[in-house]
């Protein structure tokens, strides 16, 4: 008995897959937030490893702080191509140009497409970019604890920036509202 349904192909063995480097291919939610959170940890390493070393060797005569500023400058353009090539994959497994991925760089509106595409499902059948990517257990893995920790770090960033005395947030936020709070109950009395 033959089923009204089309059959779904099977994904893409790994050996036939465009590598993840390139813009070529599909990739998923989970792969897309692993990827995301695998650059984004080496990017936080490799940035603090220079800072903390930065500190340690300077000098002034030294030429230390040229040198990591280009090394800085090297890991950000590799940081930002590999980006653009996970949110090009990404469009791809949601049948949309690659080109869609220029929304990343428009303020407010990178903010929606972020959310677009951590929540948009993709084909589950070939598409005009092929057949869809095989997402390995690790991807998953590491794609779910990416996408549970970063609300937690955003967060904590939020609070460490309201709650630190030291901070312009903080001492706008402190000489507005609780000036006024304490205006308006110092008059009372």
């Amino acid at each position: 008995m033959t089923s009204p349904f089309p059959e779904t192909p099977p994904p893409l063995a790994p050996q036939q897959q465009p590598s993840v480097f390139s813009a070529q291919g599909r990739m998923g939610r989970l792969s897309f937030a692993a990827w995301n959170g695998l650059i984004s940890i080496f990017l936080a390493i490799a940035i603090g490893a220079l800072a903390f070393t930065n500190n340690i060797s300077l000098t002034d005569t030294s030429q230390y702080p040229l040198v990591s500023s280009i090394i800085v400058l090297i890991i950000y353009i590799a940081y930002i191509y590999f980006s653009f090539v996970f949110t090009i994959k990404r469009v791809h497994d949601c049948n949309q140009s690659g080109w869609m991925s220029l929304l990343s760089l428009i303020p407010v509106i990178n903010f929606f497409f972020s959310i677009y595409l951590y929540c948009a499902v993709g084909h589950v059948q070939t598409n005009d970019y092929g057949m869809p990517r095989h997402t390995p257990a690790w991807e998953k893995i590491v794609g779910w604890l990416y996408i549970l920790v970063i609300p937690l770090v955003i967060i904590g960033v939020v609070a460490a920036l309201l709650l630190s005395p030291d901070t312009a947030i903080s001492q706008f936020y402190q000489n507005t509202f609780f000036s006024e709070i304490s205006n308006m109950a110092s008059s009372t009395h």
